[in-house]
């Protein structure tokens, strides 16, 4: 720069590198080898640290990029921190997360770090076990990140055999397809792709194996294309056995290696009877045309319900014995005789179609097996009938020793033997039957649940319920049947003032009946009623309002047509009569009168006055307090002191007395009302 009044002043100066001891040379530009003009000053030394750590470098132990690594050996790495400029933070002492991209693992060395020393972690120490390309190792103490060179891992030595193609089952002397193949593979799983290792197959048991020699492709993998065993037998191995290491085998899953084909002709079946809901188990024998016992034919046998009650019942899987025999198994639902048709190859075999005679199951539950019924109140039901059924439906037997039912319903009838009146709570169904019955009797209206159970809770057959219906029976006029009764039953005799008195039709036990238009009379002993020849309405009832104008009691009866020949003549008694009450109404002013007798007395003398109290319909009012009447005297007149009294018929009497000779006039209220009468 240009010195300016003698001073270079250098503003903008950086070092990207840090490192201790620096110094700064300053020379004259004009004369930069300092051999004329001014000479070259030095600064006093001075150290450049790292900035920020900014970014991790990863590689080899030593400074050297990653190369290829072997699976599973371990190798060791150096992690650095740095600056933006690349400059070792040497205050770093954290730790960091390493990763590997590919979906890699590490086998050791994963997870967080140690600390770092001086900004730099040495030799740490990884191992990856599965070999692939490209590799990258990351790090990061999250937030700054770095990642290594990419590089490969290699597989380790061959160390292990694998059957990648197991032998399956053959017949004797025929190539096992598809072919059997082994393959090269170190410790840790990877496939080791090393051509022409010769592998030897040996066969267990002693067999004869044939073309067991093979030696591996470039991929490692070895295939014994006409791999065969002259021997007929079961669960045969093979071992591959490396030539150049015969301590590295590997063992293959276990095969077969069967006679020849089955023929229907030769082949043969067992099939017993069969009992509903249990597996029917059938063997099946099949033999070569030289009768031998063939195995491997399960997929060439075929069973059907050919004919019968469990006609296209599913048959289970079909098991090969590995001895030439077979078995297979269905489970019937329906006794009856099913025909079994066999097949194998599509052609029926000897004997078939095979017959199995299904039986019922053991009893697991009851049902009802008569239809719901409606009876009449008072009358025995039909006989009502139960059966056993085994598990699935089936009529089943009674075992040892029979089964108790009790008989029970949530009603108030009871049940009854079906030959007799006699009451019972238990019916029994011996040992072999299978069914049982009995009758039911109520006197009540209702829907009853007849319930059975068994009386071995713990292993019987249950509980079955079915509801029966109870109607009334007849219309009756019995103490019980049908009923008078009343509402509103203290009225006013007015004359509007409505007693409501209803019949309800019943039965001989009380039970409600509703039938309409059934003919009714209703009488009364007083008043007068709104109808005396009605009919009932859908509900069984019959409503009729009696009103009066005269005080008292009245006796309401009716009857009833009980024959159904459209007449009322038959005496109603339950709850008759239903007895009305019509009281008297308020007092009427011009329904009353007062009276004085004698009208004309001598002074000091009595007169007495009557009060008769009446009602709008001239009822007489009785029961009036002298202290709910007064009574008005013009004049000097005065009332004797007790002389109030009441005398019947809704008359009262009180004495009045003068000393003064006048005339006086006479005003009575009685209850707050002003009587129109004032003599």
């Amino acid at each position: 720069v240009d010195a300016v009044d003698g001073v270079a002043t250098f503003s903008d100066v950086s070092i990207d590198n840090a490192g201790e001891g620096y110094t700064l040379v300053a020379s004259d530009a004009a004369n930069p080898d300092g051999a004329t003009g001014l000479s070259d000053a030095t600064s006093n030394a001075f150290n450049v640290d790292a900035g920020e750590i900014d970014n991790f470098l990863i590689q080899a132990a030593g400074g050297t990029t990653i190369g290829v690594q072997t699976a599973g050996v371990p190798f060791d790495i150096d992690i650095t921190a740095r600056d933006a400029n690349g400059n070792t933070v040497t205050g770093f002492s954290g730790t960091v997360d390493l990763s590997l991209n590919n979906d890699g693992e590490f086998a050791t060395g994963a997870g967080t770090t140690t600390s770092f020393t001086g900004g730099v972690l040495s030799d740490h120490t990884i191992r990856i076990d599965s070999a692939a390309t490209d590799y990258q190792i990351s790090a990061t103490n999250g937030t700054e990140n770095g990642s290594s060179n990419t590089f490969d891992v290699v597989p380790n030595n061959i160390a292990v055999l694998q059957f990648t193609q197991q032998p399956s089952n053959a017949e004797a002397g025929a190539a096992i397809s598809p072919s059997v193949s082994v393959q090269l593979f170190d410790d840790f799983g990877n496939e080791v792709a090393e051509e022409n290792e010769g592998i030897t197959l040996t066969i267990s048991d002693g067999a004869t194996l044939n073309n067991g020699i093979a030696t591996t492709d470039a991929n490692g993998l070895a295939s014994f294309s006409d791999l065969s065993v002259s021997e007929v037998g079961q669960d045969y191995t093979l071992t591959a056995t490396l030539d150049s290491d015969n301590s590295i085998t590997a063992n293959s899953t276990a095969f077969d290696i069967t006679s020849g084909a089955g023929v229907a002709a030769n082949t043969s079946a067992s099939v017993p009877n069969g009992t509903a809901g249990t597996a029917t188990e059938i063997t099946i024998t099949v033999q070569d045309s030289e009768n031998n016992p063939v195995t491997g034919e399960s997929p060439n046998l075929a069973l059907s319900i050919s004919n019968g009650p469990n006609a296209g019942a599913t048959f289970s899987a079909i098991n090969d014995e590995g001895d030439g025999t077979y078995t297979v198994s269905y489970t019937p639902t329906t006794t009856g005789d099913d025909e079994i048709t066999i097949t194998l190859n599509s052609t029926e075999i000897s004997g078939s179609p095979y017959t199995s005679t299904v039986s019922a199951g053991a009893p697991e539950s009851i049902v009802f097996t008569s239809t719901e019924q409606t009876i009449t109140a008072g009358q025995n039901s039909s006989d009502i009938s139960i059966e056993l059924r085994d598990a699935n439906d089936n009529v089943a037997e009674a075992e040892s020793g029979g089964i108790t039912i009790d008989l029970s319903s949530d009603g108030n009838g009871e049940f009854r033997n079906t030959g007799d009146e006699n009451s019972v709570s238990t019916i029994s169904i011996a040992e072999g039957a299978s069914t049982g019955s009995f009758r039911y009797y109520s006197e009540m209206v209702s829907v009853d649940e007849l319930v059975v159970t068994d009386q071995n809770s713990a292993t019987g057959v249950g509980s079955a319920t079915q509801n029966i219906t109870i109607e009334p029976g007849a219309i009756s006029v019995a103490a019980n049947g049908s009923e008078l009764s009343g509402s509103n039953l203290n009225r006013i005799a007015d004359g509007a003032e409505e007693a409501t008195i209803t019949l309800q039709l019943k039965d001989v036990f009380g039970n409600a009946i509703e039938e309409e238009d059934v003919a009714v009379e209703f009488a009364t002993s007083g008043g007068t009623l709104s109808a005396t020849s009605v009919t009932t309405n859908a509900s069984g009832q019959a409503s009729v309002t009696l009103t009066s104008t005269n005080a008292g009691e009245f006796d309401v009866t009716a009857q009833v047509d009980d024959s159904g020949n459209g007449t009322a003549d038959a005496t109603v008694t339950n709850g008759s009569p239903v007895t009305v009450t019509f009281e008297v109404g308020t007092i009427s002013a011009s329904n009353s009168s007062v009276n004085v007798e004698p009208a004309s007395l001598v002074v000091g003398n009595n007169s007495t006055i009557t009060v008769t109290l009446r009602d709008s319909n001239n009822n007489p009012i009785t029961g009036i307090e002298e202290a709910d009447f007064s009574f008005d005297l013009s004049g000097d007149a005065t009332l004797v002191a007790d002389s109030f009294s009441e005398n019947g018929s809704g008359e009262y009497e009180v004495q009045a007395t003068n000393n003064t000779a006048e005339e006086i006039t006479v005003t009575v209220t009685t209850d707050g009302i002003e009587l129109d009468d004032t003599p």
